[in-house]
């Protein structure tokens, strides 16, 4: 699966992503809750592949996305305190998949608000939840956003750090939707 790769979650990581000769750090941390999603091409050659594709934060504030016995979960984790769990039922078939994780923030202008999330395997829904609370601030400040391990303490209990992912990572997208706060707000 190669070298998992970094990526910028502060204005200190962005300036070091500017003056990296492979660019390969590219990612802003937004502040506040909203809508978008997280979507994942992933190769598992002879299924049953586990390990974090991506996660940010960690076991107090963060979310990771991870296969565990094949089988996609995004964990959601506030605080430490409320935690959620979107998890397919059925392990990954051998071959390419598409992963994406939807979040659709429903609250009001009040960051930390509800929000609706869904996990999706190859377009097809696995998993839906409410969220009651989420994160309205800063994820972390002192862990990083991963890809294809976790570096820092593990956002979900369900695996121990640094939970290599065995498979192929190809493409990794974040879309961060038009918030509902403004820099007023």
């Amino acid at each position: 699966s190669g070298d998992p790769i970094p990526l910028a979650t502060t204005a200190a990581d962005e300036r070091r992503a500017a003056a990296s000769p492979d660019g390969r750090l590219a990612y802003r941390h937004v502040d506040r809750s909203g809508a978008g999603s997280i979507r994942v091409r992933a190769a598992d050659a002879d299924g049953g592949a586990q390990g974090v594709i991506l996660t940010q934060g960690g076991r107090f504030c963060g979310w990771t996305l991870f296969l565990k016995d094949g089988k996609p979960v995004f964990h959601y984790n506030h605080s430490g305190v409320y935690r959620y769990d979107l998890a397919g039922v059925q392990p990954l078939a051998p071959g390419k998949h598409t992963i994406e994780v939807t979040f659709d923030y429903q609250g009001d202008k009040t960051p930390g608000g509800p929000a609706q999330a869904k996990l999706l395997v190859d377009g097809n829904e696995v998993a839906e939840k409410k969220y009651e609370f989420t994160i309205g601030y800063r994820v972390s400040i002192d862990e990083t956003l991963d890809c294809g391990e976790d570096t820092g303490t593990p956002a979900s209990e369900a695996y121990k750090v640094p939970f290599h992912f065995t498979g192929k990572i190809g493409k990794v997208t974040i879309n961060l939707a038009d918030h509902k706060l403004t820099d007023e707000d």
